[in-house]
């Protein structure tokens, strides 16, 4: 043991015969002075001086021991002050990186809708063009079709009247066909019905 908590408890036991003793209590604040146990070293001068009130050295060892805590304490709040500040800045940094990671998805979240609506756009415009390119095939594919049942028809019907021309010829006398020149064979009359045949079809068609 050390000798100065020898004494301590040296003046301990003194005080259990004597517990108000001015001297004793002062001696064992000035032990647990130096051992760093200010508060209880406070604890005895404050007993020794309300025993004995004008008493130049317990005063000045009390003083010291106040001094001293109110260092102390000072050095704590200021490291709990430290604490706190630390706290509130870990805080605020974590709070600026959640916001900065929120801004952030915001921005890509708003980047990917505007994409899927340029996108979306691009494919109605594709689609739209689409549909008028297939409306101009289909509008050509039906005049192509009307053109070739007009074709069709007039061929049908040029065809009909030939051989209706044919068999007239054939079976009516030669002064009977229709307006030609006289004393011509049979096949110059027939291509000259023909050829007012096919006038006559353009004209009606």
């Amino acid at each position: 043991m050390d000798r100065k908590e020898e004494a301590l408890v040296s003046f301990k036991e003194s005080l259990k015969f004597e517990p108000n003793d001015p001297a004793t209590l002062h001696n064992c604040g000035r032990m647990l002075q130096e051992l760093g146990r200010d508060k209880e070293a406070l604890e005895y001068f404050s007993k020794s001086l309300k025993l004995r009130p004008i008493n130049s050295d317990t005063l000045q060892c009390r003083d010291k021991v106040l001094s001293a805590l109110e260092i102390r304490e000072k050095a704590f709040r200021e490291q709990i002050e430290q604490e706190r500040l630390k706290e509130a800045a870990e805080k605020a940094r974590l709070e600026a990186e959640v916001r900065s990671k929120m801004e952030q998805e915001l921005l890509v979240k708003e980047l990917q809708e505007k994409i899927a609506r340029e996108m979306a756009k691009r494919q109605y415009e594709q689609q739209h063009l689409a549909k008028e390119d297939a409306d101009a095939l289909i509008k050509m594919e039906q005049e192509r079709l009307k053109e070739a049942a007009v074709k069709a028809r007039l061929e049908a019907e040029m065809r009909s009247k030939e051989q209706e021309l044919l068999a007239a010829v054939i079976s009516s006398p030669q002064g009977s066909l229709p307006a030609a020149p006289t004393q011509v064979s049979v096949v110059a009359q027939i291509d000259h019905i023909y050829s007012t045949l096919l006038k006559t079809t353009c004209v009606s068609a």
